[in-house]
C-alpha cells in the first residue's frame, strides 16, 4: 500500500512543483481556485455514498452482500451526480457570479467535480472491499501519469491554467475506467432497497460533514482571490503543499487502511488509547520536521514564491492540527450513525469558525489570516470530537 502512495505523493509534488514553477503564481493560482469550486460542487453530487460505500462494505466479506452494496451505491451516485450537474449548467450564471469567477471557469469546475465524483466512488469501492494492493498500484499510477503529462505540455509550451485541469480530466477518467472494469464482478443494474436505505441515512449524516469540509477547505483560496488576486492564490497553495501534503500523505495511508479495519473492531476505546499516544509522538517529532522539509519544497518553486518564516510556522502548526483532527475524527467515525454524527457537529463548527475568521481576517492579514482561521477551525473539531468520545461510550454504542 505504501509504496503506491509513494509513487503518487512523489510525483504529484514534482507535479504541483513543475505546475507552480514553470506556470506562474497567477495561473497555479486559477487552477487552484477551480479546483475549490469543483470541490464544493463535489458535495452534493456525491451525498456521501462514497463514506457510506466503503463504511458498509468493508463490515463483512461477503460477495452477494458487497455486491448489493457496490451496485446500490453505484446507482444512487450516477441519479445524483446526473440531476445536480444539470442544475449546476442551468443555474451557471448565478453560481459563478456566487463564486466570483468568470463562466468558463464555473463549467471547468462542473466537470471537475463530475470527473473527480467517479474517481473518488470507484477507489472507495476498491478500500471497502480491502483490495489494497490493486489499490496502491492506482495511486502510483495516478502520480506517474500527472507527472508524464505536464512534461508534455511544459515541453509544448503551453502554460495554461486550463491544461493543469485538463490533466486531471484524463487521469480521473484513465483511474476510474479502469478500477470500474475490474470491480465489474460487484455491479449489477438492481438497486437494493434495504442498502439504499441504509446509504442514504449513513450519507445523510455523512454530506454534513462533506459540506462543511467544502468551507473549511476550500473558502480561504476562493476569499481571497475575491479580496487579493489570484497570484496571492497561487502563493497560498504552494505554502499549502510544501508544508501540508507530507503530512496529508501519511494521513492518506494511514485512513486508507485505518477506517476500514476501525469499522472491523468492536471495541474502539483500545484504538482511541493507542492514537492518544501516536499524538504526543506526532507533535514532539513532527513540528521541526514538518518546518524544515516544507522549506526545502518551498524553494523548489522558485523565487517567485518568497518563503516567509513567521508563514512557514503557521502552516506547520496547522499541518499537525490537521493530522490530529483527521486521526480522531475517522475513528469516530467507524463507530457508526453516532460516530458520523459526531464528526457532522465537529465539521459544521469548524466550518464556522473558519468561515467568520476568514472574513474577518483574510483583509486584515492576508494569507496569516487564512491559515490563523483555518489553525483555529480544526482546533475545536478536535475539542468536539474528543468532548463527545467522553459524552458517548463508545462500547454501548456498538454493543
Amino acid at each position: 500500500l505504501s509504496i503506491g502512495f509513494c509513487f503518487s505523493y512523489v510525483f504529484g509534488f514534482i507535479f504541483q512543483i513543475l505546475a507552480g514553477r514553470s506556470f506562474g503564481p497567477t495561473e497555479y493560482g486559477k487552477y487552484a481556485i477551480v479546483q475549490s469550486i469543483a470541490m464544493f460542487l463535489y458535495v452534493p453530487v456525491d451525498l456521501g455514498v462514497s463514506m457510506a460505500l466503503v463504511k458498509y462494505n468493508s463490515e463483512k466479506e461477503d460477495h452477494d452482500r458487497q455486491k448489493k452494496i457496490i451496485s446500490t451505491s453505484f446507482i444512487l451516485n450516477f441519479v445524483f451526480s446526473l440531476f445536480f450537474v444539470l442544475i449546476f449548467f442551468i443555474f451557471s450564471k448565478p453560481l459563478s457570479k456566487i463564486f466570483g469567477v468568470p463562466l468558463d471557469f464555473f463549467y471547468l469546475a462542473i466537470i471537475f467535480s463530475l470527473l473527480y465524483n467517479f474517481y473518488n466512488l470507484t477507489t472507495s469501492a476498491f478500500r471497502g472491499l480491502h483490495k489494497m494492493k490493486m489499490l496502491s498500484f492506482f495511486q502510483g499510477l495516478y502520480g506517474i501519469l500527472m507527472f508524464i503529462m505536464i512534461i508534455i505540455f511544459i515541453l509544448i509550451k503551453q502554460p495554461s491554467f486550463e491544461n493543469l485541469v485538463y490533466i486531471n480530466y484524463v487521469v480521473y477518467i484513465v483511474i476510474s475506467v479502469s478500477i470500474f472494469f475490474l470491480l465489474r464482478k460487484f455491479i449489477s443494474f438492481k438497486i437494493d432497497i434495504f442498502w439504499a436505505k441504509k446509504i442514504m441515512e449513513y450519507g445523510f449524516f455523512a454530506i454534513i460533514s462533506g459540506i462543511a469540509a467544502a468551507f473549511y477547505l476550500n473558502f480561504n483560496k476562493i476569499f481571497i482571490n475575491e479580496n487579493m488576486s489570484a497570484r496571492d492564490v497561487g502563493i497560498y497553495w504552494a505554502y499549502y503543499v510544501s508544508f501540508i501534503m507530507l503530512p496529508t500523505f501519511f494521513i492518506s495511508i494511514f485512513n486508507t487502511a485505518f477506517f476500514p479495519a476501525a469499522s472491523k473492531q468492536t471495541n474502539k476505546e483500545n484504538i482511541f488509547k493507542m492514537v492518544n499516544r501516536l499524538v504526543v509522538v506526532l507533535v514532539i517529532i513532527g513540528l521541526p520536521v514538518i518546518f524544515i522539509l516544507g522549506c526545502i519544497m518551498l524553494k523548489l518553486y522558485g523565487k517567485n514564491y518568497p518563503l516567509y518564516p513567521g508563514l512557514g510556522i503557521s502552516f506547520t502548526v496547522l499541518a499537525i492540527i490537521i493530522f490530529i483532527d483527521s486521526i480522531y475524527g475517522w475513528l469516530m467515525n467507524a463507530v457508526g450513525k453516532q460516530g458520523v454524527m459526531v464528526t457532522s457537529l465537529s465539521a459544521v463548527s469548524v466550518a464556522i469558525v473558519s468561515v467568520i475568521l476568514s472574513i474577518l481576517l483574510i483583509p486584515k492579514l492576508g494569507l496569516f489570516g487564512a491559515v490563523f482561521s483555518s489553525s483555529i477551525g480544526y482546533t475545536v473539531s478536535i475539542i468536539i470530537v474528543l468532548t463527545n468520545r467522553k459524552k458517548y461510550s463508545i462500547q454501548q454504542v456498538i454493543s
